[in-house]
């Protein structure tokens, strides 16, 4: 049975992400993605792209992560599959927050800010209005860089925004 192979799979590549063997994960769910038909279970195939995605940005490619997170959350979005959504919406987070970082580091300012304003706006929506515990420090973390880059850009008043946020959590 396709279906049941295919959430197998996704299955196996959760372990192997928890197990911290990533580089293998990436090889197993990559293989089974392209494996699945677009015409199967959409539920199946959004929970295999949100897999990769997480593996990927596990693996240090974040910019390949977005892609498939992207990719999963249409699915997820559409058939109403909360729990998809929401974790694929923290990897996703995490992803633009990696790689937002990188290209702050990397001097390419404007890049930066336009993950990490992504970045801030999943988090927010993780979050929602409960800013308490590991959700808001993940939130404050976010903001700070945000703000940090937004500094760097010499949006001052936006920088200062998101700062006062941050220290508001």
């Amino acid at each position: 049975d396709l279906q049941a192979a295919g959430a197998g799979e996704a299955l196996r590549g959760e372990i192997l992400i928890d197990w911290g063997r990533t580089n293998e994960a990436v090889e197993v769910l990559e293989a089974a993605a392209a494996a699945f038909p677009e015409s199967g279970t959409g539920e199946v195939r959004a929970t295999l792209l949100a897999s990769l995605s997480r593996a990927l940005m596990r693996t240090g490619r974040p910019a390949e992560g977005v892609v498939k997170a992207d990719l999963a959350l249409d699915l997820a979005e559409h058939l109403g599959l909360d729990r998809i959504i929401a974790e694929t919406f923290n990897n996703k987070g995490s992803a633009l927050g990696y790689l937002g970082v990188t290209l702050q580091a990397l001097a390419r300012p404007a890049e930066a800010e336009r993950c990490l304003a992504e970045n801030v706006a999943i988090c927010r929506k993780l979050v929602g209005g409960e800013k308490l515990g590991e959700p808001g420090n993940i939130l404050a973390t976010a903001l700070g860089n945000h703000g940090e880059v937004l500094r760097t850009l010499g949006q001052l008043a936006e920088a200062e925004a998101c700062q006062r946020e941050n220290v508001a959590i």
